[in-house]
């Protein structure tokens, strides 16, 4: 049985690792916003959050090695998405949010991803620029 030592090279996920984090300090921060004091999440909130939308991602065909597109601006949300996407077998494909239109769309395209975790300022911003549709691309 594989010791739970966070600092050991037991053959653990990310998404594991963390979530012994989680059940040893629930009630610390994990990840905070640096714009806003108030947006913040504990590794309670972690432990919590992520199997659920790790659920929904397998509900919408995620399955294991599934490439799962990931463009948002540094927030606490863009880590809680790529733990979910891990915590349900899939593969991060992170985009950079400084892209230029043109490069993303074709980035888009030749990574064949499936699924977008997309934020809203991101989504507003490319507005009607990109055709997430035509790429067969669901917007999460």
């Amino acid at each position: 049985m594989p010791s739970e030592k966070l600092n050991d090279f037991s053959p653990y996920l990310l998404h594991e690792k963390i979530f012994l984090t989680c059940r040893k300090a629930p009630d610390k921060t994990a990840l905070k916003s640096s714009e806003y004091a108030d947006n913040f999440f504990t590794y309670k909130d972690i432990e919590k959050v992520t199997p659920r939308i790790a659920s929904l991602l397998e509900n919408k065909g995620v399955k294991l090695q599934g490439k799962v597109g990931l463009l948002a601006e540094n927030r606490p949300e863009w880590g809680i998405a790529y733990l979910s996407i891990l915590c349900a077998g899939g593969v991060v494909v992170p985009f950079d949010p400084a892209l230029k239109p043109a490069e993303l769309a074709n980035l888009l395209k030749l990574s064949k991803i499936n699924w977008l975790f997309i934020s809203e300022k991101m989504s507003s911003q490319l507005g009607q620029t990109i055709d997430f549709t035509g790429n067969n691309i669901e917007t999460i």
